[in-house]
């Protein structure tokens, strides 16, 4: 007679991608256990319904979003994650101007460059190697900016005993350096800081930036995105976002691109 919540965090995928899994039918059977099954955006629900439909005998109410099995319902829900508001942090953050000389400062960078900034785990799904290769299109077709953008990601190394991880790392590493040595800029295009930031020095960093690239390839929400924005005391600064987060269906006056796409990211950039 217990109540149970599950939450998914992760996007759900379609029926035909999700037909692949051997074990289709056992997990949708175990999360139909749920009194309540969310998920991030009411598409990810409807895609979980359609897999209900083709893996599983039982009935499907879409008015009301249930499922019902051997007499028991399960509700589907969205619930759209987000973050702490106002963000403590904030608090202890100086303000926009004080944060972006913080920053050229720590960097070596001149007064006048405009900064565009990321930060993520180093996850594969999060778009790092496409966003830097956006990057360089647009140095590539606009050559002016050379010496006037800098690309400032950061990326906590994570996972990292799973070959998958060791090996996007290495090659982020290698592409930057790569990318900068052939671009021949006074500073630098991309600065790749490999550790962990603390929450205030993210706020930081978003503060002092011009804009902020969230180029996920597959995201439930992303709440990177929502905290670029929270930190904008000043109502400044740009969200470049792929339309493959969550956070595109909330945040519409972004710039929605599609990352595997990089002359349209390096376009928004």
């Amino acid at each position: 007679r217990a109540t149970i919540a599950t939450f998914w965090h992760i996007p759900w995928p379609n029926a035909e991608t999700f037909g692949i899994c051997p074990w289709k039918e056992e997990i949708i059977q175990g999360l139909l256990g749920s009194t309540i099954v969310g998920f991030h955006t009411q598409f990810h629900c409807n895609n979980f319904m359609e897999c209900v439909d083709r893996f599983l005998e039982s009935k499907i109410d879409r008015e009301i979003q249930a499922v019902s099995q051997s007499g028991r319902q399960s509700l589907i829900r969205p619930y759209p994650i987000s973050i702490e508001w106002p963000p403590k942090v904030l608090g202890r953050v100086p303000d926009s101007r004080a944060c972006r000389s913080e920053v050229l400062r720590q960097f070596g960078l001149p007064d006048d460059v405009r900064l565009v900034v990321g930060v993520e785990r180093f996850d594969y799904t999060k778009g790092i190697i496409d966003r830097m290769r956006a990057i360089e299109a647009l140095l590539d077709r606009a050559p002016a900016w050379k010496d006037r953008l800098v690309f400032i990601q950061v990326a906590a190394p994570t996972r990292s005993k799973l070959d998958s991880y060791a090996r996007l790392q290495t090659e982020a590493e290698q592409l930057a350096r790569d990318i900068n040595a052939r671009q021949r800029c006074r500073h630098g295009p991309i600065k790749l800081v490999v550790r962990h930031y603390e929450q205030e020095e993210v706020f930081g960093l978003f503060r002092a930036a011009d804009a902020c690239i969230v180029s996920s390839l597959h995201d439930g929400m992303n709440l990177v995105a929502k905290e670029f924005v929270a930190a904008r005391e000043d109502n400044r600064g740009v969200l470049v976002l792929s339309s493959f987060t969550g956070a595109s269906r909330e945040m519409q006056e972004a710039l929605i691109v599609n990352p595997y796409d990089t002359e349209a990211l390096a376009s928004a950039i």
